[in-house]
């Protein structure tokens, strides 16, 4: 996860996420789940609820669709960026970094923001993804409890990144 700009223009301000980072991440999470729910004879569930290699195209889908959700927030209130605002599981090489699969969210750079707020945006919507990701996948499972708590964090990491958004376009305020 990380957060850059881009001297063209219009400038722009990639937040990208390493998929397959992403992908281990949501796997061992709903390992742990997994781990906790017990059938009657007190088994844990680890066929039943985690997320296997199986089922990464689903996941890829699902992080296609938080980062659709997520930078629509930025779409609909500031100029957007018109060529790829979103992309999934693409071949990309971030500044300073390693050639991977990432999924990446554009945004206009109106470069008149506090720098450190950056990081903070890109947490929040790392967060949002894996949300949005594990709320669908216990959806799937038929886990509709830990379906809702994940849904309800999601769009509480919503509301927070549409908040801080307002710092990145704030020269359109003005």
């Amino acid at each position: 996860m990380a957060a850059t700009t881009s001297p063209v223009v219009p400038a722009t301000i990639q937040f990208y996420y390493s998929s397959d980072s992403m992908f281990r991440f949501v796997k061992l999470r709903s390992s742990f789940r997994a781990r906790a729910v017990k059938d009657q004879a007190g088994n844990a569930q680890l066929d039943d609820i985690s997320i296997s290699n199986d089922e990464k195209t689903l996941v890829l889908h699902f992080l296609r669709e938080s980062i659709e959700n997520i930078f629509m927030l930025f779409r609909k209130v500031s100029d957007t960026i018109t060529e790829n605002p979103t992309a999934v599981d693409i071949n990309f090489t971030p500044t300073g970094g390693t050639e991977g699969k990432y999924s990446v969210g554009k945004v206009i750079d109106n470069n008149a923001y506090d720098p450190s707020i950056l990081q903070i945006i890109d947490t929040k919507i790392e967060n949002c993804i894996q949300y949005f990701i594990m709320s669908e996948w216990y959806l799937i499972c038929g886990m509709e409890n830990d379906a809702k708590i994940n849904a309800l964090k999601y769009q509480e990491y919503l509301k927070e990144i549409n908040n801080l958004s307002f710092e990145l376009r704030r020269p359109l305020l003005t």
